[in-house]
């Protein structure tokens, strides 16, 4: 999605065309996070809270960030603003959360084989 959103962006394409990449987004997200956030309670993941107070600084800037929609409209500036947060969030998001799922897979796989 990412990427995508990239690639629309340089190739400027109106904002308009952004419509139903966002509503994609935003369904993604949260069927994602509710996986995610199942996972590491499941594997008792210790950065669990961290993962879902992470998940919900991401759905609380979206959903602001739909508000400016509605007010404002779609813009190229917007929809860059939008890429940026996702961007950095994600890089964010992966290397210090996510990855923390990884030993407590292993070490429950490992004590019941």
């Amino acid at each position: 999605f990412i990427n995508q959103l990239h690639d629309d962006l340089a190739a400027g394409k109106p904002p308009s065309a952004f419509e139903y990449s966002l509503k994609f987004l935003a369904d993604y997200a949260k069927m994602h996070f509710c996986y995610e956030e199942s996972r590491m309670d499941r594997y008792h993941c210790p950065a669990a809270q961290r993962n879902r107070d992470a998940h919900k600084e991401f759905l609380d800037f979206y959903k602001s960030f739909e508000a400016k929609l509605k007010k404002g409209g779609f813009t190229s500036r917007r929809i860059a603003e939008l890429y940026v947060f996702i961007e950095h969030w994600i890089v964010r998001h992966i290397r210090k959360i996510d990855t923390q799922l990884r030993p407590c897979i292993k070490s429950l796989r490992k004590s019941n084989p």
